[in-house]
């Protein structure tokens, strides 16, 4: 990052958010860049500020859910893309991965709202007919100036003429249904979760749920979607860690390789299994959709604090 970085953040404002439709979000809550600046051709100053209490991303053993993390990436990518390569609003934005990794006993929840400066970094840009269509964002994570955190991740754009010949390929989507959402499964090991956040429906399997996709939901749905949200798909993955691996600590580190759309209304297995070394505590998971694996991902836990 550029010299005197640690000067300009503080230039960074956090007293209101920036417009929703550069984040893609339907409501104002939901949006947490609050502002920005060019530091370099490519390299960026972005703010954002993290709620104390939140719909879906509730405290874990007191710190800030690790999907303040994710959301924040992916909110910078879809902002920076807008604002300062001039993508039009009209564009689509597909996630193709996501990784996101905190503070070993992560971040706790203060007695006011956790502002966030964030350096941005923006790689490996692909142009079509001079318009930006594929990049890589890198991420570090700071307040008061100590680092917090860091993420990558990687998009592609779409114009929605391109989008919808893409996504329609293989279907109409008139003959969409409605998106498959059972009964809850009981998850003792999140008990901070409400149950209607819960996301993984019936057991299948000794480790294997049948996802659970409620299309009413104010978070993960904010706003409609054709297909299962990747916001939905994380949160997937650190409830079947949780349950699976019953702990309880602060989770440190999440990512996740989105390789097809998977569609609402046909049944997803959501399948984890552990990998546990030294000090954290790691579930894979898997998820399918037809036989087909439609994305992959991890979570990881800290030890719980003594």
């Amino acid at each position: 990052m550029t010299t005197g970085l640690a000067a300009q953040r503080k230039v960074l404002k956090f007293d209101s958010t920036v417009s929703r439709v550069y984040v893609h979000r339907q409501s104002v809550a939901e949006v947490f860049l609050t502002d920005h600046l060019r530091l370099s051709e490519h390299e960026f100053a972005v703010g954002a500020q993290w709620p104390r209490a939140h719909e879906l991303y509730r405290p874990t053993d007191g710190s800030y859910n690790i999907l303040f993390y994710a959301e924040t990436l992916r909110q910078a990518a879809i902002y920076l893309a807008h604002r300062c390569y001039d993508v039009p609003l009209d564009h689509c934005f597909v996630m193709s991965e996501i990784d996101v990794q905190g503070l070993p006993f992560g971040v706790r929840v203060d007695d006011h709202a956790a502002e966030v400066s964030v350096d941005v970094r923006m790689s490996g840009l692909h142009y079509r007919d001079g318009q930006l269509a594929r990049f890589r964002i890198e991420l570090e994570f700071r307040i008061g100036g100590s680092r917090i955190g860091f993420g990558n991740g990687a998009a592609q754009i779409l114009p929605p003429e391109v989008y919808k010949r893409l996504r329609w390929r293989h279907r109409r989507p008139d003959d969409v249904g409605a998106p498959i959402c059972g009964q809850p499964c009981a998850v003792p090991a999140t008990a901070e979760l409400l149950p209607s956040n819960v996301v993984l429906g019936p057991r299948i399997g000794p480790s294997e749920w049948e996802l659970r996709v409620d299309d009413a939901h104010p978070v993960l749905f904010d706003h409609p979607s054709d297909h299962v949200p990747g916001a939905l798909l994380l949160e997937a993955i650190c409830q079947a860690g949780r349950v699976l691996t019953q702990n309880r600590a602060t989770v440190v580190g999440l990512g996740a390789t989105f390789r097809k759309y998977a569609e609402l209304d046909r049944p997803v297995t959501v399948a984890a299994c552990t990998d546990s070394s030294g000090k954290v505590s790691t579930a894979r998971v898997v998820f399918r959709q037809e036989s087909a694996e439609v994305a992959v991902g991890y979570v990881s836990f800290a030890e719980s604090r003594t």
